[in-house]
């Protein structure tokens, strides 16, 4: 037994050595097949990680099966609401304390912090804030300081902050003294106590925080639920049902609201949480990434089979060999391993630099599907699960690639010499090589990509050319952040400084202040309640928006009747607003909704209609435009967030184009404290709606393109293949009077007839799989017959270039060279 296994070792090592001898004298061929299939599995193995990180990796503790999260069902089934208030956290907290613990957990998002000096020179970080219990229940020790502590929750407690790994290194260096160093957050000093580990859990998916901050008592937010062992999720919910239903009992409701209409919102329900809290970014982003995995596979599959007749051609050019060794007594089992151990080494060497790219095609497609602003922190993990896709993606690549040079080694009965052998098989009943057989599936395959690809960049485009209802040209958002926001008459002062000194700089044309900008990923919603509706109110919610006099002309907003707002819209003046189209008609039909009044909140607050714009679409080109309901910016109670209170619209003048830097310094000196978050061309931030389809669009034109590549090399090195073994042929046809156009055309169409093969089961494949995208589609419908024929005709067109140039190779036959040889 041991002498055998030694035996079979020394074998495997020997043809090993055999192998890379003939791989090295052959590197047009190995480093072809290395290239073509590396690119295809980083790819495919890069894809396959952030499928992972989305779908399937639980959170990096031990008890992340235990892990849930609170929400509520939404009115009429809408979105879940996962925000709790700190009155229904407190009951809740108590109901659950025996089967588990909840943390309360915030929002991450972007603010505008300062380090050292008086002065206001904020830098942009990511925070968070986090329940004090949370280190300790999810087990995680801080590298360097300490943790959070209960007192650090408590009104009139110092401002701390604990960073992440990843930001003390990229901000300090690593350095030790960060410990104990402040940084200023809307107007209080917060000190950093501590450094959390590169491998704390990623609660948000993709949306790391810089720093955490400790939830305050009376601060709301989401509940993460780590239950006790042993406690399920539906004793958990029994358990927390009488404590939620006697709160919503006693929670005062909103004037003009009954109490039936919470009734939707009486129970509660328990989410795996096992891989972090709900993400927008998985919901976002998880059927795309699926489909494009897809794809890569599909071309992996066709890498394999390129790469196998590569392989092809390199074996026979060994013919010879291979039946002298036959003669001599090799068994059909001895090369056959003979070219599986060459195969597996060329896919070991494919996939050792497909695993060197795959981090680099991660990074590229984080690029694509993130605002450059708002980045997606998925960082690159080697491990077990890596190692285990590398593993897998080298057996499958070796199977497929070997297959076809395996099959095509002569029988054991041979006794042919090396100068009987046929040089290519040839299918039953077919004049085509057994190659015609994987050119078709790789044609069959190509199809199927070139058509998402054509539906998917179609898709993009027609989003791109789509008019959101404003006009973007020369058009610039500045988003502001104050240090520290004063009174409402002390910003208000400052905005209408602002106003006015940035309209003086010579290369603007008109500009305005909002709320928020088009586009900028903020939404504020609520109902209202007209005093004399005429239209099918159902209590659907609007959006609000507060603006300054001039908003609409700065924005190229066309008023559709009524009037504009203006400066003496204030707040001692009489409430008014504008509505837009799709408002008017939601609650007015289709009468004038001038002069009607509603009410928001307070039903004695009355608000008088004073102007209809046209619809604009507000955050997503695919949204329809949602009612909206502007207000005055300076008489509002709805403005900005706290952490972006306003932000100015400014248009430049044809030809000019707005100087950055001074109209940076303009708004800093314009108020202490008051700086710019960000500044960026509104058209970026329409593009930036597009980030989805930006990914689809460029990774599935990039499949396909490649696809077409692959699709052209393999035919063209499997027509080269055969007519460089059918010279002798050639020769003495052309001796006989045929002439080279003659075989060129007929060669040009035994090449292009597997690609026609190939290319009518793949169009049905991409007519059924099509429909697999029809919710990414837009403008264009799944079996759009431009799309189908255009991807068949380029295909053809390209298969036809390739088999063209070696074709071509006949021309240069001697026919008396070939006679002499015969």
């Amino acid at each position: 037994m041991t002498h055998r296994l030694t035996h079979s070792i020394g074998s495997v090592r020997q043809d090993l050595v055999v192998g890379l001898r003939v791989l090295r004298r052959n590197p047009a061929v190995s480093v072809s097949a290395v290239a073509v299939l590396g690119l295809t599995i980083g790819l495919s193995m890069a894809l396959v990680s952030l499928l992972d990180r989305l779908l399937v990796r639980p959170l990096p503790v031990d008890c992340a099966d235990r892990f849930f999260q609170l929400v509520r069902p939404g009115a009429r089934g809408g979105v879940p609401q996962e925000s709790f208030r700190a009155s229904a956290i407190t009951p809740l907290r108590a109901a659950v304390e025996p089967l588990g613990t909840i943390l309360v957990v915030g929002y991450p998002g972007d603010e505008l912090v300062s380090y050292g000096g008086a002065a206001f020179q904020p830098e942009p970080v990511r925070l968070q804030s986090l329940d004090v219990r949370a280190l300790e229940v999810l087990g995680v020790r801080p590298v360097m300081g300490r943790g959070f502590q209960s007192g650090d929750s408590a009104p009139g407690a110092e401002p701390v902050a604990i960073l992440s790994y990843d930001y003390w290194q990229r901000r300090f260096g690593g350095a030790p003294d960060a410990l104990g160093k402040l940084f200023g957050r809307r107007g209080r000093q917060v000190r950093i106590i501590g450094i959390l580990p590169g491998r704390f859990p990623e609660l948000d998916l993709g949306h790391s925080p810089d720093a955490w901050l400790p939830a305050a008592q009376a601060q709301g937010g989401r509940m993460l639920v780590v239950l006790r062992p042993g406690a399920g999720p539906l004793q958990m919910e029994a358990s927390l049902r009488p404590a939620w239903e006697d709160y919503l009992q006693k929670e005062p409701l909103p004037p003009g609201q009954q109490r039936d209409a919470r009734q939707p919102a009486m129970s509660l329900r328990a989410l795996d949480a096992s891989k972090g809290l709900r993400s927008g970014l998985r919901s976002q982003f998880a059927t795309p990434l699926t489909t494009v995995t897809l794809a890569a596979i599909l071309l992996l599959l066709i890498g394999c089979s390129n790469s196998g007749l590569l392989l092809v051609a390199l074996h026979d050019g060994r013919r010879e060999e291979m039946a002298i060794r036959m003669a001599l007594g090799a068994s059909r089992r001895r090369l056959v391993r003979q070219v599986v151990v060459e195969t597996t080494a060329l896919s070991a060497a494919s996939c050792l630099l497909g695993a060197i790219l795959a981090p680099i095609a991660s990074s590229v497609l984080l690029g694509l599907a993130s605002d450059p602003d708002r980045p997606i922190r998925l960082a690159w993990q080697w491990d077990w699960r890596f190692a285990l896709v590398a593993i897998a993606f080298c057996s499958f690549v070796t199977a497929l690639s070997a297959a076809l040079p395996a099959l095509r080694l002569p029988g054991e009965n041979t006794g042919a010499s090396s100068r009987g052998l046929s040089p290519f098989f040839r299918l039953p009943h077919t004049g085509f090589p057994s190659g015609a057989l994987f050119v078709a599936g790789q044609a069959c395959l190509a199809v199927v990509l070139l058509v998402g690809g054509g539906l998917l960049q179609t898709t993009r485009s027609n989003l791109e050319r789509l008019d959101p209802g404003f006009d973007q040209q020369r058009l610039s958002i500045a988003e502001l952040q104050w240090e520290r926001e004063g009174n409402r008459e002390y910003t208000n002062s400052v905005y209408r400084t602002l106003l006015a000194q940035v309209a003086g700089l010579p290369e603007v044309a008109r500009v305005s202040l909002s709320g928020w900008s088009y586009f900028g990923g903020n939404s504020r919603r609520a109902s209202i309640l007209p005093e004399s509706p005429s239209g099918a109110v159902t209590g659907d919610l609007s959006e609000f928006l507060s603006i300054s006099p001039g908003f609409f002309t700065t924005m190229g907003v066309r008023l559709l009747g009524g009037r504009d707002f203006s400066d003496a819209d204030t707040q001692t003046s009489p409430l008014v607003a504008i509505l837009n189209e799709s408002a008017a008609r939601l609650y007015f039909g289709n009468g004038s909704a001038l002069g009607h009044r509603f009410s928001i909140f307070d039903p004695k607050q009355k608000l008088e209609i004073v102007g209809v714009v046209e619809d604009t679409r507000l955050n997503g080109l695919r949204e329809a435009a949602p009612p909206m309901i502007y207000l005055p910016f300076f008489q509002s109670e709805f403005r900005g967030t706290s952490d972006m209170p306003a932000s100015l619209e400014i248009r430049a003048l044809p030809g000019r184009r707005l100087p950055l830097p001074e109209l940076s310094r303009v708004i800093q000196c314009s108020a202490p404290g008051l700086a710019v978050r960000r500044l960026r061309p509104q058209r970026e931030l329409v593009e930036r709606s597009l980030l989805r389809e930006r990914l689809l669009s460029v990774v599935s034109v990039t499949l396909g393109l490649f696809a077409l590549l692959l699709t052209g090399l393999g035919l063209s090195g499997t027509v080269a293949h055969a007519v460089a073994s059918r010279q002798r042929e050639f020769g003495i046809r052309l001796a006989l009077g045929a002439t080279a156009g003659r075989l060129i055309g007929a060669g040009l169409r035994q090449a292009i007839l597997p690609v026609c093969f190939g290319i009518l089961p793949g169009s049905f494949l991409a007519l059924i799989l099509a429909r697999l995208l029809k919710s990414m589609l837009f403008g264009i419908a799944p079996s759009d017959p431009f799309v189908q024929a255009g991807a068949a005709l380029l295909l053809l067109l390209v298969s036809a270039a390739a088999a063209l140039v070696p074709l071509t190779g006949t021309m240069r036959i001697d026919p008396a060279t070939s006679l002499r040889q015969e």
